[in-house]
């Protein structure tokens, strides 16, 4: 047998990976080389079909034994693939590039993240706002609660002995001990006496202020020093005031410059004008 009819021989036995790769090579692609030797089967009629023809006509090719090593061309991925029957993704004459899908989930993911963390944080800050606002106006609504009570705590008779009684007391314990003292009005005065029944001035501002917890000393010298000082002009109902100097005697003040206290023998508890005795200070107690 001559060469060519060896080559037609061996072409007719080729396996189906073996026509696959002789028809990669048919196509003429230049990129990589293989060197192919040994004896291949006769190539079924069916072999134009591999390149694409359209004819019946059939076609040999002659590969020469594998003792001089000679290289032929084999054909690139791309072209292999080109080469294929059925449908093609690119001509042979350009490499067919594969481009990686592209997804959007790990970014989108980052940016739903992202709005959720914004929406997170600007919930946050309206809680707290409303929580900040909503402590604010029970806060101020407990203040004036109390300034309330406390304005109320302040009040004193409106009248004591016949006399007009102006403003708020100096503290609430003060308005309540002047209370207690306009109940002794008429009692008579005993110097040393510290009620119930009769009183000297020190002793009625003692008993007045015992009545709400507060322990004054037993002479007016002694308790002029108690308490906050108080200015003339400053002075408020329940305010202790003194007269002389030294200091002698003690009363407590009503308003419109006006006291209550036991002022001396056979005289009641009353309410005199402050003018009537020369000021020394005031305590606020």
């Amino acid at each position: 047998m001559g060469a060519h009819s060896a080559a037609q021989s061996a072409l007719l036995t080729l396996t189906g990976q073996q026509r696959a790769t002789l028809g990669a090579v048919a196509a003429g692609a230049s990129v990589a080389t293989a060197t192919m030797t040994g004896t291949f089967p006769a190539i079924q009629p069916d072999l134009p079909d591999l390149f694409g023809a359209s004819e019946t006509t059939t076609t040999f090719h002659q590969v020469s034994p594998a003792a001089s090593q000679r290289t032929v061309t084999a054909a690139a991925p791309q072209a292999a693939a080109a080469a294929l029957p059925g449908p093609r993704a690119a001509s042979a004459s350009s490499p067919l590039s594969v481009v990686p899908a592209v997804t959007d989930g790990p970014t989108m993911a980052t940016d739903m993240h992202q709005s959720d963390a914004r929406q997170i944080a600007a919930l946050s800050k309206s809680v707290s706002m409303h929580d900040a606002e909503t402590a604010r106006v029970a806060k101020a609504a407990q203040d004036a609660v109390a300034a309330k009570a406390a304005q109320s705590a302040l009040k004193v008779p409106a009248s004591i002995g016949g006399v007009s009684v102006s403003g708020l007391a100096g503290s609430a314990k003060a308005a309540t001990a002047l209370s207690y003292a306009s109940k002794k009005l008429g009692l008579p005065y005993v110097w040393g006496a510290a009620g119930p029944t009769a009183f000297d001035c020190s002793g009625l501002t003692q008993w007045a202020f015992k009545q709400v917890g507060i322990s004054l000393p037993r002479t007016s010298q002694a308790q002029s020093h108690v308490g906050t000082a108080v200015s003339k002009g400053d002075l408020r109902p329940g305010d202790l005031v003194f007269f002389y100097s030294p200091v002698s005697h003690v009363g407590i003040y009503l308003g419109n410059n006006k006291l209550l206290h036991a002022s001396e023998s056979g005289e009641p508890v009353k309410v005199s004008d402050m003018s009537n005795f020369p000021f020394h200070n005031a305590r606020r107690v």
